[in-house]
């Protein structure tokens, strides 16, 4: 059997392999919002130019709504917590001056008043953290500190000059917040 014979032509063989990837830009920024929630808009699309400030998402604020109240509920219920820890410390004062109770009981008194003044301002401090997360003003510190002394005067009828309250002391960032700095 005859064998054909050819000639052999000189081609470049392209080669191709695939890989998966993931091409990143260089100039771009991970964005973290500042509450937790379901989005229910996207205002801008991959690869859009942002400037600082412009909105990027809205999200459903009803969970952020629902937190707040309930903060705002627990700050009216350590309000109460307050005045009857105040009506304690008054009652456990005279009992003691007239003999009665043993000056342990009336420490006691005043420690459950001091900690139920540091719990309401650490309630109005998580309220106007709360509400600066949602973009809400902020309250003035000289504010929530009118407040627990409005929540004092209620119980008291509006009475101040009976009872003197001392003021919440400030606390800066980092400090250590004692007992023995509460009035």
């Amino acid at each position: 059997m005859p064998v054909q014979v050819q000639v052999v032509q000189s081609k470049p063989i392209a080669q191709s392999t695939e890989y998966l990837s993931l091409l990143k830009s260089r100039h771009s920024a991970s964005i973290n919002p500042q509450v937790e929630g379901y989005i229910t808009k996207i205002f801008v699309k991959s690869g859009d130019r942002v400037d600082g400030g412009t909105p990027l998402l809205q999200i459903d604020p009803l969970k952020q709504e629902a937190t707040l109240s309930s903060q705002e509920a627990s700050r009216l219920a350590q309000e109460a917590n307050l005045n009857l820890a105040r009506i304690n410390l008054d009652r456990a004062k005279k009992l003691w001056e007239a003999g009665v109770i043993a000056k342990s009981d009336l420490d006691n008194a005043q420690t459950n008043y001091e900690t139920a003044v540091a719990q309401l301002k650490s309630l109005e401090q998580q309220v106007q953290q709360q509400r600066a997360a949602q973009g809400q003003a902020p309250i003035p510190q000289d504010a929530l500190d009118q407040a627990v002394n409005r929540a004092l005067d209620r119980h008291r009828g509006g009475h101040r000059h009976h009872h003197p309250v001392q003021p919440v002391p400030q606390l800066d960032a980092g400090s250590p917040a004692g007992v023995d700095q509460l009035p």
